[in-house]
C-alpha cells in the first residue's frame, strides 16, 4: 500500500514527505480512482490498495464532513488542505486558502506577544487550546475555539499542524449579552441598597462602612476584599480615614490623615481624577516593611468642584482596568457624594436643633410651638414641667388634652388671632392652678412663625412665669395699705410731700386740721 501510495506522489513530482496541494490531492484520488477503475475490464487489485483506496476516500469524505473547519498546514505555517467547513467558516475557497500563510486570517485584536506564545506551545509539539478573533475574506470579524496538533514523522520532527476550528461568535455573543445584563443588574442592585442607607437613622461614618462592604462586594470589578473610605473637613486639604475594611494594621497610623498630593488617595483628591495603578510604582509612596504585591483604583468623590472623599479599592498586581469600571465607579462616587452632602447638611441641622433645646431648655420661661391645628410641635423642659408630662407625651396634643375646657378656649382663641393678624400679641396676666395646686402667675406672649412662601403656620409662644413679682408687688401693696393705715388713724396731721414739693399723702387729721380732702 506504502508503496502505491509513493508511486503515485512522485507521478505528481512529489515525495512522501511533501503534503499534496488541493489540486494534487484531487489528482491523486482520481488517479486511484482510475487504476482500480472496472471500466476497461477486470484488474487485479491487492487487499492493500483497495484498503487504501477506501481509506483515502473515507478520511476526505469524514473531513469534509465534519461541522468544524479543519486547516493542515505545513512546519512554517503555510496551508496545504482545508475542508469544506472551513470554507463555509472564512469565506475562503480551498484554491484561494492552499499555499497562503495562516496569518491571512489575523485580526490585529491580538498583540504579538499572543502569536508568540501560540507559537511557542505547537513548536514544541505541545497542543494549543483557546479563542481568537479572527478575520474572514470579507473583513467581518469572528470569534473561534481553536485547537492545533503537531504531526511528526517517523524521526519525530514535525512536519505539519492540524488545526480544528469552531465558530463561537454566537455563543460569544450571548455570553456577552447575558454578562452584561448580570452585571447591570449587580451595578442597580448595588446602587439602590447604597441609596436605601439614607433610609437610616444613623451616622455618615456607619452609613459610609455598610456603603463600602457593597461596593467589595460587587463581583464583576474584580476587587479584593479590603478598602477605604476618606472625607475631607471642610476647608481642609488633607483626607481623614473614616471607615476601612481589612487594612493592614501599619496603615491604620500611616494613613490616618493624607495631604492632597501625596501617595494615590492624596493623588486622586489633588486632580480630581480617578487614579489607577495596576502594582505598587513609584506614586505609592506609603509603604511597610512585608507589604504584598497589590493595585489601587482611587476614586475622588466631588461635588462639583469641591472633594468631599476618596474611596480607595485594592485590586490583584495586573488587575486590567476597563472603560467600564471606570463609569461604574464614577456613579458610585457620585451616589456617595450625595449621601455625604445630605447626611453632613443633617447632622449639621440636627446640631442647630441640639443648640436650641439647649438654649431653651435652660431658659426659665415656657416656650412652645404649635402648628395651625394647635397642636404642640416643640416645649422646653420648663413648659413640660409646669404642665406635669414628659415632653414626648405632650408633642402631637393639644391644649384640650392637658388643661380644663374654658381655659384650653382660651388658649386656642388667642392662637388664632395670631394665625389671623400675622401679628405678636401680649396677653392679660393669667393665675393657673400647677400639678401641685398652687397658683402660679404668667405672662403670655404670642408671636407668628412664617413659612418660606410668606404664611403664617406656627405659633410661638413665650410665657414667663411672674408668680415670684406678682408676691412681691402684692406684699409690698399690703405693707402700703397698713402704712396707710396707720397714718390714717394718728393724732397728728401728717403731709408727705415729694422732691417736686408735691402733696403725695395727706392723712385724715390733715383733713380735719385744714378743711381739705386727701384727693383735693
Amino acid at each position: 500500500m506504502h508503496r502505491l501510495l509513493k508511486h503515485q506522489l512522485e507521478k505528481l513530482g512529489l515525495n512522501n514527505k511533501q503534503a499534496p496541494t488541493q489540486e494534487q490531492w484531487q489528482q491523486l484520488l482520481q488517479q486511484l480512482d482510475d487504476k482500480f477503475s472496472v471500466s476497461d475490464g477486470p484488474q487485479i487489485m491487492s487487499d492493500d490498495s483497495q484498503t487504501l483506496m477506501v481509506t483515502l476516500k473515507l478520511q476526505e469524505n469524514a473531513l469534509n464532513a465534519t461541522a468544524s473547519g479543519i486547516v493542515i498546514t505545513d512546519s512554517r505555517g503555510y496551508i496545504m488542505w482545508v475542508n469544506k467547513a472551513f470554507t463555509l467558516l472564512t469565506g475562503y475557497e480551498a484554491d484561494e486558502a492552499i499555499g497562503q500563510h495562516t496569518r491571512i486570517l489575523k485580526s490585529g485584536k491580538h498583540d504579538s506577544i499572543f502569536y508568540q506564545q501560540l507559537w511557542q506551545t505547537v513548536s514544541a509539539g505541545r497542543t494549543w487550546r483557546g479563542e481568537i478573533i479572527n478575520k474572514r475574506k470579507d473583513g467581518s470579524l469572528y470569534i473561534e475555539e481553536m485547537t492545533i496538533n503537531a504531526v511528526f514523522d517517523d524521526a519525530g520532527k514535525i512536519t505539519n499542524y492540524i488545526a480544528v476550528k469552531r465558530n463561537i461568535t454566537t455563543e460569544k455573543e450571548n455570553e456577552r449579552r447575558l454578562n452584561a445584563y448580570i452585571q447591570n443588574r449587580e451595578n442597580q442592585e448595588a446602587i439602590n441598597a447604597i441609596l436605601h442607607l439614607l433610609l437610616q437613622h444613623t451616622s455618615l461614618d456607619h452609613i459610609l462602612e455598610q456603603a463600602l462592604n457593597i461596593i467589595l462586594q460587587i463581583s464583576w470589578l474584580g476587587i479584593k476584599q479590603k478598602g477605604s473610605i476618606f472625607l475631607t473637613e471642610p476647608g481642609e486639604n488633607t483626607l481623614v480615614l473614616k471607615v476601612q475594611r481589612d487594612l493592614s494594621k501599619p496603615l491604620l497610623t500611616k494613613c490616618a490623615l493624607v495631604p492632597f498630593g501625596k501617595c494615590l488617595c492624596g493623588r486622586a483628591a489633588a486632580s480630581r481624577e480617578i487614579i489607577f495603578a495596576g502594582c505598587v510604582d513609584e506614586r505609592h509612596e506609603t509603604t511597610f516593611e512585608g507589604m504584598g504585591a497589590h493595585g489601587h483604583i482611587n476614586v475622588p468623590i466631588l461635588m462639583g468642584q469641591d472633594v468631599l472623599g476618596v474611596l480607595n479599592l485594592y485590586v490583584d498586581e495586573g488587575h486590567q482596568y476597563n472603560e467600564q469600571q471606570k463609569i461604574f465607579l464614577e456613579t458610585v462616587s457620585n451616589v456617595l457624594a450625595g449621601i455625604i452632602q445630605r447626611k453632613r447638611a443633617e447632622e449639621a441641622i440636627a446640631a442647630q436643633r441640639l443648640f436650641l433645646h439647649q438654649v431653651i431648655d435652660t431658659n426659665p420661661a415656657l416656650i412652645f410651638v404649635k402648628d395651625k391645628n394647635g397642636r404642640f410641635a416643640l416645649v422646653n423642659k420648663a413648659m413640660a414641667e409646669t404642665i406635669g408630662r414628659p415632653i414626648k407625651e405632650i408633642i402631637g396634643k393639644t391644649d384640650f388634652d392637658f388643661f380644663d375646657l374654658e381655659q384650653a378656649k382660651q388658649y386656642a382663641e388667642q392662637d388664632q388671632e395670631v394665625l389671623h393678624t400675622a401679628q405678636a400679641k401680649q396677653f392679660p396676666l393669667e393665675t393657673i392652678q400647677d400639678k401641685h395646686g398652687h397658683s402660679r402667675h404668667f405672662l403670655t406672649t404670642k408671636y407668628p412663625v412664617f413659612d418660606a412662601a410668606g404664611a403664617v403656620n406656627q405659633i410661638l409662644g413665650v410665657v414667663i412665669d411672674v408668680t415670684s413679682l406678682f408676691e412681691a408687688e402684692m406684699a409690698l401693696q399690703h405693707r402700703e395699705e397698713e402704712y396707710q393705715q396707720i397714718v390714717d388713724t394718728a393724732l397728728d396731721a401728717i403731709i408727705s410731700v415729694n422732691e417736686a414739693g408735691e402733696i403725695v399723702n395727706w392723712n385724715r387729721r390733715a383733713e380735719s386740721m385744714f378743711g381739705w380732702k386727701r384727693d383735693e
